[in-house]
């Protein structure tokens, strides 16, 4: 019986309108059946993202600090330094956030966009303005920064190109390409230069914006071009300021440009920015987790009492501001932190504060869902991140708490375990105990021990994203995905009786990242993807493949590509039959993990790209691209649309509901068995079934109950006067029953699954070729299993007999 797995692959979300969401069958080729009603459960993660961040004069002439927040649209805001109070804010129309926020000489506000690749300009007179995507090649503008005529120079990504934007002419100038890498990462500008730190390998280049020529830079004695980015870049009074490193604090180095030579190093510096120098020539940034001063003449760096707690702690702007507070007299540094929390600090008093600032919190989008411990199901989001928890019984939301970008979750007992981007980190989730993360939420309670806990971290291993996972008996097995330019995802094992990882290896499918996984009967099934964490990055392998991996010996046991040419096996799940089945390529196909024999499934269905097996009406759901989220059963040769949206994140809880989201909304529906015949009430005598599907509901038959060959018996809340034999069944689904007699379940083909039932007298479970579940039962007599195909799983049976063979350890 495999366990709960998921992994979506994130690239970007479309939004939607909830109201719009129409429900019912829509496609169908055989069984019609009503529809299922679907809940609209809301917008379960809310929060402000700041990234791109400037001070300058706003609205009315007043400093203020400029904010781009992350949003569908995105919004530029302008915050009163005295007070955090909102002063104004408008819509970037077709941008869902930006990294490059910039205050020119004139009071103009520029933003450079990501996804839509756009470049905006605010002014005081025109409000803001779209002028357009600066170079049709580009998808991401990463930063800014303008000259002393207001000219605006800018870097992007994947095309690695520059960019200049002169508000006289209204015309962009193309640059080019400056280098090798897809990133220009970082600009700054001083004294008729443009500097430009680009990602790996990381270079910093001279650019004259005149003549269009470039110089590049020695590379800092203590850097590490062939790893690194150059982040972040600042330059001030001759002095160049140059991050190495990715969004964690990394090393600053100071570059002297008079001398033509580095000059100083700053370990552990958060970024985003250094200030501008104050009256003394001193500039601030963080570093260590604490606001320093830093004077480029004597070289010295001075901590002052403010710290930054978190894992993100950088600047989202940074500069001068006269505050109108006894405390902070003449100018104060001010600046904002990612989740709208705004400083201050007076270099004459040495006061600082923190203030919330008023930027109202947005709906994010919802990447993950997954089942939890107890009657909770999870969700997690992009890029603002976020985990919040249902009851999965009433559908109400119980808590929200701010955490990282969630790629995937599992549950494995009462543990949840998380990956989390960037870095590839996983953590464990104890939900028995209070929430404290000290990285994204710090608590008030001083002591108390990390949940989530970090238990990996693959940045030395150059990952970035965690989003394979799925339980392994004791075991979790996660698969990662590499950063820009690198090749060669992580298979780990990490074992949660000793708590330790026990198996890690880069590369168990060379060059290729692994991206969905999931377990049965000791073999761990991956799924790989010819890219890596980044679309910038160019592929060397071919085609993706599905892998078979031993828990006990620790070793590859085969490998295969299940359509030819497909980039990506998208996700995996195996049915109630034991047959594995993938996406790829906008396929369905399913394969036989016996004999690695492939065959297609509704190959006309383009688009498909999740899966998951529903026990309850032994379907899989599967989001069908663009026509939808439905289901399809492979024994009748049907394939339903029930919700004609596309989900992105797809669970099934505990009681057999669905639940998926689009956009930053989740819903749920409840499933329904098809049944072809339904017996209520009093049954007297034998009662056979033959064929198609026969649900007893509520019902009791006095007399032996037989499922021949290929027929399906759904019994919920019945009693059985005398025994229960099937021989070759479809399926055998019994739950919440009492049976008199002996139980003999023989050679069923797909699954068999007892839960929280009575049996009198001996269960027999032999040869039956899905999975089987006996969970929750109470047994009058012997448990015997053998020869089932898939070792039984289960937990809390009651057994008076010996239980024995596969079943010894469920009683």
């Amino acid at each position: 019986m495999s366990e709960t797995s998921r992994r979506r692959p994130w690239r970007g979300i479309a939004s939607f309108t909830a109201a719009a969401i129409t429900v019912g069958l829509l496609t169908s080729t055989a069984g019609a059946e009503p529809a299922s009603p679907v809940e609209d459960l809301g917008e379960p993660l809310r929060d402000v993202l700041l990234i791109g961040g400037d001070v300058g004069s706003g609205p009315h002439g007043d400093t203020v600090l400029w904010s781009a927040s992350s949003s569908t649209p995105a919004a530029l805001n302008a915050v009163d330094p005295d007070t955090g109070e909102l002063v104004a804010t408008y819509p970037l129309p077709g941008s869902g956030g930006a990294w490059a926020v910039e205050v020119s000489v004139d009071g103009s506000v520029y933003v450079g966009s990501y996804g839509s690749s756009h470049l905006y300009r605010w002014t005081a007179a025109t409000g803001v303005i779209d002028l357009g995507n600066p170079l049709p090649s580009g998808t991401f503008v990463w930063s800014l920064d303008s000259d002393e005529n207001g000219v605006v120079y800018g870097g992007m990504s994947p095309n690695g190109a520059v960019f200049s934007y002169d508000p006289a002419t209204g015309r962009f100038r193309d640059y080019g390409r400056v280098s090798s890498s897809d990133y220009v990462r970082s600009v700054a500008y001083e004294d008729g230069t443009v500097y430009l730190g680009t990602s790996r390998p990381s270079r910093v280049f001279a650019l004259d914006p005149v003549t269009g020529s470039t110089a590049e830079l020695p590379a800092p004695p203590a850097a590490d071009p062939a790893s690194e980015y150059v982040y972040d870049l600042n330059v001030w009074d001759g002095h160049l300021y140059a991050r190495y490193g990715e969004a964690s604090p990394d090393d600053l180095f100071v570059y002297d440009v008079a001398a033509g030579e580095w000059v100083d190093h700053i370990p552990a510096a958060h970024g985003l920015d250094v200030s501008a120098p104050g009256p003394d020539g001193t500039v601030y940034l963080v570093a260590d987790g604490r606001l320093h001063g830093y004077d480029p003449t004597t070289r010295t760096l001075t901590p002052t009492d403010m710290p930054f707690e978190g894992r993100v702690a950088n600047t989202r702007g940074i500069g001068w501001a006269e505050l109108d507070d006894p405390d902070f007299p003449g100018r104060s540094i001010v600046g904002l932190l990612w989740r709208g929390s705004m400083f201050r600090y007076s270099p004459v008093t040495g006061a600082f504060d923190f203030v919330d600032a008023q930027i109202p919190g947005t709906p994010i989008p919802v990447t993950v869902l997954a089942q939890g411990a107890g009657d909770r199901v999870h969700a997690g989001g992009f890029l603002s991140g976020g985990f919040a928890t249902f009851d999965s019984v009433s559908g109400d939301q119980t808590s929200f708490r701010r955490f990282a970008q969630m790629e995937a979750m599992v549950t494995i007992g009462d543990r949840t375990y998380l990956g989390a981007y960037p870095d590839a980190r996983l953590y464990e989730y104890d939900p028995t105990q209070l929430w404290n993360s000290s990285e994204y939420s710090p608590s008030s309670e001083p002591g108390l021990p990390e949940n989530p806990r970090q238990i990996v971290n693959l940045k030395s291993e150059e990952q970035v994203r965690a989003g394979a996972l799925t339980g392994a008996g004791r075991y979790v097995a996660l698969g990662t995905e590499p950063g820009l330019d690198r090749y060669g995802g992580v298979f780990l094992l990490w074992d949660s009786a000793t708590e330790e990882v026990v198996f890690q290896e880069r590369g168990l499918v060379p060059d290729q990242s692994i991206v969905a996984l999931t377990y049965r009967d000791g073999i761990v099934y991956g799924a790989s993807s010819i890219y890596g964490g980044y679309t910038a990055t160019q592929p060397r392998a071919s085609e993706a493949v599905v892998f078979a991996w031993s828990v006990d010996d620790r070793e590859l046991l085969w490998q295969t590509a299940p359509v030819p040419g497909a980039g990506t096996v998208s996700d995996l799940a195996f049915d109630g039959a034991g047959t594995l089945w993938g996406t790829a390529a906008g396929e369905v196909f399913a394969l036989d993990v016996a004999t690695r024999e492939v065959s297609r499934g509704f190959d006309g269905a383009q688009g498909a790209q999740q899966l998951e097996f529903n026990p309850l009406d032994g379907r899989l759901y599967v989001d069908w691209g663009g026509e939808g989220l439905g289901w399809f059963d492979a024994a009748r040769d049907e394939r339903h649309v029930v919700v004609d949206r596309n989900a992105h994140a797809l669970t099934v809880d505990a009681d057999g509901r669905v639940w998926f989201s689009e956009g930053t909304h989740v819903y749920r529906f409840a499933t329904a068995v098809h049944c072809d015949s339904t017996v209520t009430g009093g049954h007297e005598g034998r009662l056979t079934i033959s064929n198609g599907t026969v649900c007893l509901a509520d019902a009791t038959v006095a007399g032996p109950v037989i499922v021949a060959d290929d027929a399906t018996l759904v019994a919920t809340d019945a009693t059985i006067d005398g025994p229960l034999r099937a021989t070759g069944a479809g399926r055998v689904v019994v739950t919440g029953s009492t049976v008199s007699g002996t139980v003999s379940v023989r050679d069923t083909l797909g699954s068999v699954e007892l839960r929280d039932n009575t049996f009198e007298s001996r269960v027999s479970l032999t040869g039956n070729r899905g999975d089987v579940v006996v969970d929750g039962n109470e047994v009058g007599g012997p448990l015997a299993c053998s020869d089932n195909r898939w070792t039984p799983s289960g937990t809390e049976n009651e057994v008076t007999g010996p239980a024995s063979g596969q079943c010894a350890s469920l009683g």
